[in-house]
């Protein structure tokens, strides 16, 4: 497991102030960053943001309303024009890509699901895995040619009203498809990190109560708390080059985004907008942090944050 761990940092967050209880001290110096950019803005939901491994394009889910079907926008991020993939899908949060022309995805059809790959050119659909259970949060394995992702269990006895969410593993090359860990609560958002383990958050509660996020060793199954903050830790992204996680914490009046240096175990703040902000995802190159905000009673739209290179480059002596 990672040698060193934010236990005991608190994270106490108020509106335009911040305050944080650094651990440890810096090797590389502290992030910094600038350039906040709305990405997208439009009158629906866009959630779920996605870059492409060279770059060049971001996709994104989109819908009307609350609890109405997710569908595939992808915006070319050179010259601004979006374009809709997947009116006939009901996309799951949670989506990626597998190369420059591929999205990953999970599509939920009445109570089966599916790991689907949308082709950018053609707009064609391959699928990958067929499940009887609903699957989400699809992204590439630590193993080569393989995938992770969230799917739904069975209830928990000790949870029987809680969905439960387990993490799995899918083989490409024989189809197969293993329970890596499962908790009584949810264990979504599966993400592959640098070291060879595997981020990704446990919730108990429906509305988001009780976020804690952890490491989990494929090789053990034994998954380890990475943070013990106030309020909830949610929506992990390892960064490209393994030194950082991004995620939110909604210790204040909303929730805001936050680094955890994984060498040395200290918490920095991202941001402080007017906004409750969530869902962060790394460029291939560590250059830009994207977001969801979402101001109150609004669709959420996605923004970019430029991060400095002393959290871009990392040693690897």
């Amino acid at each position: 497991m990672l040698s060193l761990l934010a236990r005991g940092t608190e994270v106490t967050m108020k509106f335009a102030m911040l305050s944080i209880m650094l651990l440890g001290s810096l090797s590389y110096g502290q992030p910094q960053f600038d350039s906040i950019v709305q990405v997208t803005s439009t009158s629906v939901e866009e959630r779920s943001p996605a870059i492409s491994p060279e770059g060049r394009y971001l996709a994104f889910l989109t819908n009307n309303k609350f609890g109405e079907p997710k569908q595939l926008g992808v915006l070319q991020l050179s010259n601004g024009r979006t374009r809709s993939m997947s009116d006939s899908l009901n996309l799951q949060d949670g989506i990626s890509w597998r190369d420059e022309n591929t999205i990953l995805a999970g599509d939920l059809n009445a109570r089966d699901g599916r790991i689907i790959a949308i082709d950018l050119k053609t707009s064609s659909i391959s699928v990958l895995h067929e499940d009887e259970r609903q699957v989400a949060f699809i992204s590439e394995g630590v193993v080569p040619n393989t995938l992770l992702f969230s799917r739904l269990n069975e209830p928990s006895p000790g949870l029987p009203d809680e969905p439960n969410f387990a993490v799995w593993q899918l083989n490409l090359a024989t189809g197969e498809a293993t329970q890596l860990y499962d908790s009584p609560a949810r264990d979504v958002q599966p993400m592959a990190m640098q070291n060879g383990e595997i981020s990704f958050f446990s919730r108990v509660d429906t509305m988001g109560q009780s976020d804690e996020i952890y490491a989990l060793d494929p090789q053990s199954n034994e998954a380890e708390r990475l943070l013990e903050n106030v309020g909830d830790d949610f929506g992990p992204a390892p960064s490209p080059n393994g030194r950082w996680i991004a995620f939110a914490n909604n210790a204040g009046t909303a929730p805001a985004l936050y680094l955890l240096d994984l060498d040395s175990g200290n918490v920095y703040p991202v941001s402080a907008m007017e906004r409750r902000l969530s869902q962060p995802a790394w460029s291939p190159d560590g250059k830009y942090l994207y977001f969801v905000a979402r101001e109150a009673d609004s669709p959420a739209d996605i923004y970019r944050v430029s991060v400095s290179s002393s959290v871009s480059i990392r040693s690897n002596n």
